[in-house]
């Protein structure tokens, strides 16, 4: 993940669109291999984390998916009431 960081900061400081779309980019494909259909969304709502709690699920993937099936079952609560 240090390398991501370096990524990260030679876009733009913490918080900028620019890192966050970076961000976004490399979150992306690893959401969809378990969410196809929602992994936009579920991106979206991933990169509204802050990204301090964001950069350690990147290393490591299982807890990156219990965070993300999290915010799938956020997002079909919010959906269905």
């Amino acid at each position: 993940s240090g390398s991501l960081v370096a990524m990260l900061d030679s876009v733009g400081p913490p918080g900028s669109e620019e890192r966050s779309h970076r961000l976004g980019l490399v979150m992306y494909p690893i959401v969809e291999q378990w969410y196809p259909e929602q992994a936009s969304k579920l991106t979206g709502m991933l990169l509204e984390l802050d990204e301090s709690d964001v950069l350690p699920l990147l290393s490591d993937l299982e807890e990156f998916k219990d965070v993300a099936s999290q915010a799938l079952e956020a997002l079909m609560e919010a959906e269905s009431g």
